[in-house]
């Protein structure tokens, strides 16, 4: 009986012991795969940032923004090359759902820009018709949330995660604003 009481308690030592060893090694292997995948997360993140950087860049050294507000032509022509550059670098980046390019319509026509969405097989992006801003109120984040905040804060911004009515999608964005001479372009 001595025999079996003491068979009982290394077995049960032995499974106690079995069984802290593997919740502790799967404890660790969790926090490895979460460090991985956060890791990978904010990768995407920089190349987007790195990418939108990229456009701005290109759009604010190639403009000449008085020409752009005053001539239609010259900024028919500004749009399209900022267009074919944006489109080919979303398409090289992984993550982008979406591009686009918008003047603020109190300063031109109210649909100046662009806007390609990525098809759901995510093989290429599509043009799609641009928001009409000056249809929505200011605080209506779905819509054109994308639009106002950047505008507000000034300066480069990521938005928490919403819902964007325009292409029915639960998204972020990584937008820069323009200003030239301290008006909003």
């Amino acid at each position: 009986e001595k025999i079996k009481i003491n068979a009982v308690l290394i077995g049960g030592y032995a499974v106690y012991h079995i069984n802290s060893v593997v919740n502790q090694d799967t404890e660790t292997m969790m926090n490895a795969i979460c460090t991985e995948q956060g890791l990978k997360i904010d990768m995407q993140l920089q190349k987007i940032e790195q990418s939108v950087t990229a456009i701005y860049n290109y759009a604010n050294t190639e403009v000449d923004f008085s020409s752009m507000i005053s001539d239609e032509e010259y900024r028919i022509e500004y749009i399209n090359e900022v267009e074919k550059l944006s489109v080919d670098i979303a398409e090289h980046t992984d993550g982008v759902r979406a591009v686009y390019f918008r003047i603020d319509p109190n300063l031109t026509k109210p649909e100046e820009g662009f806007f390609y969405v990525q098809e759901q097989d995510e093989s290429k992006f599509v043009k799609n018709k641009v928001t009409r801003i000056l249809d929505y109120d200011r605080n209506d984040t779905e819509h054109v949330g994308w639009f106002y905040q950047p505008k507000d804060a000034g300066h480069p911004i990521w938005m928490s995660p919403y819902y964007n009515r325009n292409i029915d999608i639960l998204i972020i964005s990584y937008i820069i604003p323009f200003y030239y001479d301290e008006q909003f372009v």
